[in-house]
């Protein structure tokens, strides 16, 4: 049974939800060519398995807790069933996941550099800041700088390694401090590299979004020409009803302001560049006209002593066959 006092207030949400889920599910189902697969497709199990747990409070409302546990915890997949149905209609959502997937390799590789300096920094606080053992506490005691004794906080590796964890992710929540010159400057080092870490993360996944990012534009600055040539295509324009042209006029009023935005955009970018960025441009493409114009002229050069030396083959071509005639005709006569 319910037990919880605000269920009047969800009850309609929930209710609103798991039927608009069900109608979906049903209306794919139905339209299936093959249901059998369909229903095992891994999203549409998880679809199936969010809509359940409803509709078996309602079939036993005298559940057992245990079951009514259970349930609940199936309801958790509603939440990555309607993260799906925005991916599949949220364009941003989709070049997140892929930032993401991109990155996942050298983020996975940096994770790797960081558990060998977190396991490195854990050894060496831990040697660093454990201090005497007592053999009657089974503890390590150390003694700080005005001479009193405490129970050291640095027990053990994995003790010395919340701290390693704590340091490197500069949360530093103080309740453990180094107090030997050694540890402060294995402390130090260890917040550096944390700072590092950061960085090197956040600057991976700089790259992939901007990367991503520009991909996408690409892709639906491509399709929104595609559908621009296809409907100023105008070689059957005569034939189309009145309906079509005001449909094609419409098509064309988006595209113009698409292309009014493309052409913002490049305009932003040019000024996020500043005169500098420009004018490196303008002179990189300069040197590359100059260096045409130089090839073209060293073209011309060869064309122009090529001709020549043809006329001067032809020139001794013919003063050969004009002599040989010549002997001919002594011989003859």
């Amino acid at each position: 049974m319910i037990k919880n006092v605000n269920v009047h207030l969800w009850l309609p949400f929930d209710i609103l939800i798991v039927t608009v889920f069900t109608i979906e599910y049903v209306g794919c189902f139905l339209a299936a060519p093959n249901k059998w697969k369909f229903a095992i497709k891994p999203f549409n199990l998880l679809n199936l398995i969010s809509i359940i747990p409803f509709y078996l409070q309602i079939i036993s409302p005298f559940a057992e807790d245990t079951t009514l546990r259970f349930t609940r915890i199936l309801r958790l997949t509603r939440i990555i069933n309607s993260l799906q149905r925005i991916g599949k209609y949220s364009d941003g959502f989709l070049v997140a996941t892929n930032i993401i997937l991109l990155s996942s390799i050298r983020i996975f590789l940096n994770l790797v550099y960081v558990l060998i300096i977190l396991t490195i920094s854990a050894i060496i606080i831990y040697y660093a800041e454990r201090g005497e053992f007592d053999i009657f506490t089974d503890s390590w005691y150390r003694t700080l700088p005005n001479g009193t004794r405490e129970k050291s906080p640095f027990q053990s590796v994995f003790h010395s390694l919340y701290w390693s964890i704590t340091t490197m992710t500069t949360t530093g929540f103080g309740d453990i401090i180094p107090i030997t010159p050694i540890g402060m400057f294995i402390a130090a080092l260890t917040s550096l590299s944390g700072i590092l870490v950061i960085a090197i993360t956040s600057s991976i996944i700089g790259i992939n979004s901007d990367l991503e990012w520009s991909r996408y534009q690409r892709h639906k600055t491509k399709v929104n020409f595609s559908e621009m040539w296809k409907a100023i295509d105008d070689k059957d324009i005569d034939n189309l009803s009145r309906n079509e042209l005001i449909k094609k006029e419409e098509i064309l009023e988006f595209q113009y302001g698409i292309l009014r935005d493309l052409i913002e955009e490049i305009q932003r970018q040019l000024n996020e560049l500043g005169g500098f960025g420009v004018m490196t441009y303008l002179v990189k493409h300069n040197e590359l006209e100059v260096k045409q114009i130089q090839t073209n002229e060293k073209l011309s050069k060869l064309e122009f002593e090529l001709k020549k030396y043809e006329t001067l083959l032809g020139n001794i071509d013919d003063y050969y066959h004009e002599g040989f005639d010549k002997k001919q005709k002594k011989k003859l006569l």
